[in-house]
């Protein structure tokens, strides 16, 4: 009942901010769009990006590249100096432009002093100027925009000891926003009012992490999964439905073959045109706070007419289980059981691990230039000895109390030790590009319905 519950009030929130927004919808992505992210640490991380890329992948929508432009740190404000070579200069179809976390200044609502209502004032008014700075040279640029709202701040973790930053502050930005996407006629894709309500729902999951900040895994494929959603493009996997008496056949998604019937079995050839996502331990509890498998990884097979009794279900040689013919009438979920594609999917949430660990250096190399040329400007970025030493000369004004000096440490020393490497590290980012987008094309396999001896 609390599921059911939750998922009203998403769905309310939904028509709320629907109705509330003249903004277009986004389009759906289509092959061989590049569509590219610009951000901050959430994007620079890349886990909702790079699963929005596999998530295509899996539902056909070959040949598209999701591009990475997110920095640590990141702000509009940040973003502006940028924005020509990281993002334009790359010659994408379409940008996906996500800030608000650093710009809303979170440290700004511990309290409510006059002084501190002034600064969180003159913050939002940066902020809503540098967002239309952004959305007017990628405009000029002859370039989409797609705006989305801040992901949220966790305030709801029960020791009460985290800045009130999301209510107000993250939710002024997200209307910030969806004025500016109604004044541009831009579309809109929303994190902010869905994260907001599962981070009240379920503190516990501690979905933005134990920094309050950059949500876990799990968040990042919730994020996916509402940018595709709101693109229009979530749906089954497949849905097939047979009748065993018959022979006939009715299939969404897929194609369904050579079937043959006998007094206790039915057998016939499956070639779906997606593929499910294997779903990994990191991601097992989507479904407390979205309906990930109703809204993309249904793959329901349906079987009416059998007698009844228990059934061996196979794919080819593999046994996927042992069902009775009222579940089978009912509809079981392939996406799951352990056929060939759930065995591709896995190898392509694998290979998207690797891929994954490579942007995130790939983007901290790029980061590391920025500051270079940042605090340099003479600094030729293709020198790696003169961004390195200018690395060095910038980490040594950090203030000792700077609470990520440890991160800043590690992110100059990975330059020194990757940059040499960069050609390689490109090669092979582009190879595992394609060895997951390989792994995620369905194959065709036999399916075998048998009843049971007693």
């Amino acid at each position: 009942m609390k599921k059911i519950l939750f998922l009203a009030a998403l769905c309310l929130t939904a028509a709320v901010f629907a109705a509330d927004s003249a903004a277009p919808a986004p389009a759906p992505f289509r092959p061989g769009e590049k569509a590219l992210f610009f951000g901050d640490s959430i994007t620079h991380n890349g886990r909702y990006l790079q699963l929005t890329q596999l998530l295509l992948d899996l539902r056909g929508v070959r040949g598209t590249a999701m591009m990475n432009s997110g920095r640590s740190g990141g702000s509009a404000t940040g973003g502006l100096p940028r924005i020509r070579h990281d993002v334009i200069g790359r010659g994408p179809d379409r940008v996906f432009v996500l800030f608000g976390m650093n710009d809303v200044g979170r440290s700004l609502y511990q309290e409510n002093t006059p002084e501190k209502l002034k600064q969180r004032t003159a913050r939002l008014g940066v902020y809503t100027r540098d967002q239309t700075k952004i959305v007017e040279l990628l405009q000029n640029a002859g370039i989409k925009a797609v705006l989305m709202t801040p992901t949220a701040y966790d305030q709801y973790q029960p020791d009460g000891k985290s800045m009130h930053c999301n209510e107000p502050g993250l939710s002024d930005c997200a209307a910030i926003v969806r004025k500016l996407a109604k004044e541009k006629n831009l579309p809109v894709v929303e994190f902010h009012p869905y994260m907001t309500e599962m981070l009240k729902k379920h503190p516990d999951m501690h979905l933005c992490g134990r920094d309050l900040v950059h949500p876990l895994p799990v968040g990042h494929l919730v994020m996916a999964s509402l940018i595709l959603e709101q693109l229009g493009m979530a749906g089954p996997v497949a849905e097939v439905a047979l009748d065993a008496v018959s022979g006939k056949a009715e299939a969404k998604f897929a194609q369904v073959s050579d079937v043959r019937t006998a007094a206790d079995s039915i057998s016939f050839r499956y070639a779906p045109e997606r593929m499910a996502f294997a779903i990994p331990n990191w991601a097992k509890d989507i479904e407390k706070i979205y309906p990930f498998r109703e809204k993309f990884n249904g793959e329901t097979l349906t079987v009416s007419g059998l007698k009844p009794g228990k059934y061996a279900v196979n794919a080819g040689k593999t046994a996927l289980g042992t069902f009775d013919a009222a579940e089978l009438a009912k509809g079981i979920d392939l996406g799951q059981l352990d056929t060939p594609n759930f065995r591709r999917s896995k190898q392509a949430v694998k290979l998207l691990e690797q891929y994954g660990n490579i942007e995130r250096t790939l983007r901290s190399l790029e980061m590391c230039r920025g500051i270079a040329a940042g605090f340099a400007p003479k600094t030729d970025r293709n020198d790696i000895a003169a961004v390195s030493a200018a690395l060095d000369k910038w980490y040594a004004n950090l203030r000792p109390t700077n609470p990520a000096l440890k991160y800043w440490a590690n992110t100059v020393k990975t330059y020194k030790e990757k940059a040499p490497k960069e050609a390689e590290l490109n090669r092979e980012y582009a190879g595992l590009r394609r060895a997951m987008a390989e792994a995620a094309v369905p194959e065709a396999y036999e399916i075998t319905i048998q009843k049971k001896e007693k």
